[in-house]
């Protein structure tokens, strides 16, 4: 069954040509029905109004979204990897000087 352009699974979905047919039953219910899907979010908020944790888990989840899950990951590197500088070649007096700044009684001042 190809959606209609504009909805439905983006271009690319694996899933988009799969056959849900408990996703189309339940949704033919609801569609029939919509009173029953009122029924369902009423009796999912007095769960939640009594205390029911997953039912206010899974409200906030409808509103704001489920939080992001934490991802662990391990990293080991078999080879140790060494970057040497360049020697240097001058001093560090010798550098400020070149650079235009000075040095006066140990503290260095920049030119701005």
């Amino acid at each position: 069954m190809p959606f209609p352009k504009g909805t439905g699974a983006p271009k690319g979905n694996k899933n988009a040509s799969k056959n849900k047919p408990w996703r189309e039953a339940i949704r033919n219910v609801f569609i029939n029905d919509p009173e029953k899907l009122l029924q369902i979010a009423m009796k999912m908020a007095d769960m939640a109004e009594q205390g029911d944790m997953h039912a206010i888990k899974e409200i906030g989840d409808r509103l704001d979204g489920k939080a992001p899950q934490a991802v662990k990951a391990e990293v080991s590197v078999s080879e140790e990897h060494r970057v040497d500088a360049p020697p240097r070649t001058e001093s560090y007096e010798e550098w400020q000087k070149r650079h235009g700044l000075e040095s006066t009684t140990g503290t260095t001042t920049t030119r701005h």
